[in-house]
């Protein structure tokens, strides 16, 4: 019985200690629409108006489209896209690192965006206004 091709690939990287093993951050992200549902429907709100706005966001959610591309230079380009009658799309470019168990998105002309990295998601926190809008999670394409 000989060891599968998986399994000596796993021990060659373990034993070895090579970096090049470990899945990188960089590459194509999308929006995890329902994560991110969730993350709407849990946020606290303390305006009564706010709360009235869940449902309506989430249908807005629904019907948007989001790509966003982590150079492995450290650069960083998204585009968001709102599905309906006149689609428009919102071009961005910015930087992106890693910072231990973290990536952190500086988008040019905005705060700095602190994800949680989740195996192939990124748990993604920013203040904004809108508080039903500052949780989202992002999905590897």
């Amino acid at each position: 019985m000989g060891i599968s091709r998986l399994t000596a690939f796993r021990i060659v990287c373990l034993g070895l200690g090579l970096g090049a093993c470990r899945t990188s951050l960089a590459g194509r992200y999308e929006l995890d629409l329902e994560e991110t549902k969730a993350c709407v429907a849990k946020a606290k709100l303390d305006d009564p108006e706010e709360a009235e706005m869940r449902d309506e966001t989430i249908k807005l959610l629904a019907m948007t489209t989001v790509d966003v591309l982590l150079d492995p230079s450290g650069k960083l380009q998204s585009t968001t896209q709102l599905q309906g009658h006149a689609p428009r799309a919102q071009k961005s470019q910015g930087t992106w690192r890693a910072d231990g168990q973290r990536v952190i998105m500086k988008v040019d002309g905005e705060g700095d965006t602190s994800c949680e990295v989740d195996g192939s998601r990124l748990r993604c926190d920013k203040p904004k206004r809108n508080k039903l809008l500052t949780s989202y999670v992002l999905v590897r394409k």
